[in-house]
């Protein structure tokens, strides 16, 4: 059986290959293969922290356990996971190019990228997908 990672069958890396274990592959690759793995396999939500404006513009957080395919914007066996690629939605905010990013969730079959928060404002924000890997 050659060596893989949960859930990312479809990404920009071939994690049989020796190259896609590296450190900074790995561990921006291994929280998606167990999220992935525990979306798919064991049916659990994942724990998500928000960032929230109060009624002063106050920042704050809170945990919202949230199913998987919400947090990426497709379904798990619909996703494509690009490492180091560029979110194009980004490219609006600069005057050149968006800076690649360790992780960008596209939805196969459209291409599309399915990170878009409405947040109840109606503009369709590009929401920030962030993982923390240590």
């Amino acid at each position: 059986m050659k060596p893989f990672l949960y859930g990312l069958d479809h990404s920009s890396h071939d994690f049989s290959e020796a190259s896609s274990l590296g450190k900074s592959i790995f561990t921006n690759a291994f929280p998606l293969a167990l999220a992935q793995y525990l979306a798919v396999e064991r049916k659990l939500p994942i724990p998500m922290i928000k960032a929230t404006l109060d009624s002063a513009d106050r920042l704050s957080t809170e945990h919202v356990i949230t199913a998987w395919s919400e947090i990426i914007g497709t379904e798990p066996d619909r996703a494509h996971f690009e490492f180091e690629g560029i979110y194009k939605g980004y490219g609006n905010y600069t005057h050149t190019s968006a800076n690649k990013g360790d992780a960008v969730v596209i939805e196969r079959g459209t291409g599309e990228h399915p990170l878009w928060d409405d947040s109840g404002r109606g503009d369709h924000t590009p929401c920030v997908f962030c993982l923390f890997t240590g």
